[in-house]
């Protein structure tokens, strides 16, 4: 067991750490966190203290931070034993992680509602063996205007399972934490705004992105065969595997080729080439989104085999 207790007549704020009884000499000193922590001799091998409401661990000459708090967006849930869930999120400092809150499905349990899906906001992990168990979230932003259109919701919550299973195991990558913030908040205004179809035009534009970033990106401006440019007029085609657009006297040489129109490659062009909050101005037919829809799905499907 460990007292801690401030000490006065520091330069800076102290935090002095040792078991009662113990001589005050000999002690090993820290800096965490802007505070000076003081470690007496006697003290076992560990030690817990909290600074800065952030809890550490002593082991030996080492301090290691026991609490981590993560910016992060809820991307799935899964119930485990009677009471617990299983959440899988994306932060920005750490990439994906699956952490476990236990209790959370209690009746009285008040942190389930901090951790819906889509949930953007602060969560506190304290480490452990397997996976870190979530000690309180702050949800900042809950994206609820997604949820008044079943087919928006769907199509979303779709988008977010291909980033789910596509992005690696705590791997930080604050570029594509910042495309699904971008994403999912610019969704949720247009949904507001009841414009469905333009969310269902910016899923496809995110999902694009996605893919070039993770490095899936695709050729639209020559055929990926011949090196030959598209030309206007002639039958084009997409091929997952040959990683773009094919010229119509190509598409034999390879598997399942897509027929595609030219307004959907220009519109792919667009996906790549425009900021998310962007596309939303652009006025695109429903069925060229629909076709855009099918090579996303067909990438994804070759990506995953």
């Amino acid at each position: 067991m460990t007292n801690q207790c401030g000490a006065k007549g520091h330069a800076v704020p102290c935090f002095f750490i040792a078991p009662r009884g113990a001589p005050l000499t000999r002690r090993m000193r820290f800096h965490v966190d802007g505070f000076l922590v003081l470690y007496a001799a006697g003290c076992k091998k560990s030690a817990l203290f909290r600074c800065n409401g952030i809890l550490y661990k002593l082991l030996g000459s080492k301090i290691c931070t026991m609490e981590l708090r993560y910016h992060a967006i809820v991307l799935r849930k899964k119930e485990v034993g009677e009471t617990d869930r299983l959440y899988t999120l994306y932060t920005e400092s750490a990439g994906k992680l699956q952490v476990v809150a236990k209790g959370v499905r209690k009746p009285e349990a008040k942190l389930a509602g901090q951790l819906e899906t889509l949930m953007q906001g602060l969560v506190i992990v304290v480490k452990g063996r397997g996976a870190g168990k979530i000690a309180g979230a702050v949800a900042e932003k809950n994206y609820t205007h997604l949820r008044n259109d079943l087919d928006v919701l769907k199509r979303v919550l779709e988008a977010v399972a291909i980033f789910e299973r596509l992005v690696g195991w705590e791997e930080q990558d604050e570029i594509l934490f910042g495309l699904l913030s971008k994403y999912l908040a610019v969704a949720n205004e247009l949904a507001k705004e009841k414009k469905n179809e333009k969310v269902l035009l910016v899923t496809e534009g995110f999902l694009f992105q996605l893919f070039s970033h993770l490095g899936y990106g695709i050729e639209t401006g020559a055929c990926v065969v011949s090196g030959k440019k598209l030309i206007l007029g002639e039958k084009h085609f997409f091929s997952p595997s040959a990683g773009g657009m094919l010229r119509g006297e190509h598409a034999h040489r390879t598997n399942g080729a897509l027929p595609i129109r030219e307004s959907v490659i220009k519109l792919i062009r667009l996906f790549l080439t425009n900021k998310l909050e962007s596309l939303s101005k652009v006025t695109v037919a429903v069925e060229d989104v629909r076709e855009a829809r099918q090579v996303t799905t067909r990438l994804f499907q070759w990506i995953e085999s």
